[in-house]
């Protein structure tokens, strides 16, 4: 799904559509990057130029899902992905996830800012009631940019993932129009 009229600048990071030149750049590298994957679904495939130029491609197209460039602010340069999936304009509810690749950008409140501008989209943008996110429970980073945004707590799914030869609990967090919206400290 494309956004007309994208707002979507914090301090330090912005975001914008994917473009399919995005495949060759710094994405690629981050996204085969077993550190930078450790916690999401793709860990264990190899994503060529070719791969993430369909995905690209996919995600632009797709009316129930919106993924976005995270850039930096001061180099222009693609450091991650936020995707609002399963938008429900019925239920008006949605999923949002985040990966911030090149680990040196990892603690600084990057990962925060991007929630916070994907959820005023998901909320101002697309009229969203509640948005919601997974994560593994062992991602305490993710969960810490998720609750400074206002997003709470609202359950752990055990032995949710299997990775590195074991089962791995996951967290659930969710976050509603009504709620205080601690999110909005983050935007510029």
């Amino acid at each position: 799904m494309m956004l007309e009229n994208l707002r979507s600048v914090s301090s330090r990071v912005h975001l914008r559509h994917l473009k399919s030149e995005d495949a060759a750049g710094p994405y690629h590298d981050w996204i085969n990057d077993p550190e930078v994957t450790r916690f999401l679904v793709t860990r264990l495939d190899y994503q060529s130029v070719e791969a993430i130029e369909g995905y690209i491609q996919e995600m632009n197209t797709r009316r129930d899902e919106i993924m976005l460039a995270v850039c930096d602010n001061e180099t222009d340069r693609h450091i991650g992905n936020v995707k609002l999936q399963h938008i429900d304009p019925v239920h008006q509810t949605a999923w949002l996830s985040i990966v911030i690749g090149p680990t040196g950008s990892w603690g600084k409140g990057i990962g925060t800012e991007t929630i916070a501008l994907m959820t005023g989209i998901g909320f101002d943008d697309l009229n969203l009631r509640r948005i919601d996110a997974s994560c593994f429970a062992e991602n305490i980073g993710v969960q810490r940019a998720f609750e400074k945004c206002g997003y709470q707590h609202e359950g752990r799914t055990r032995e949710q993932y299997f990775a590195e030869g074991r089962p791995w609990d996951a967290v659930r967090l969710g976050i509603l129009r009504g709620d205080p919206p601690l999110w909005r400290e983050f935007l510029s």
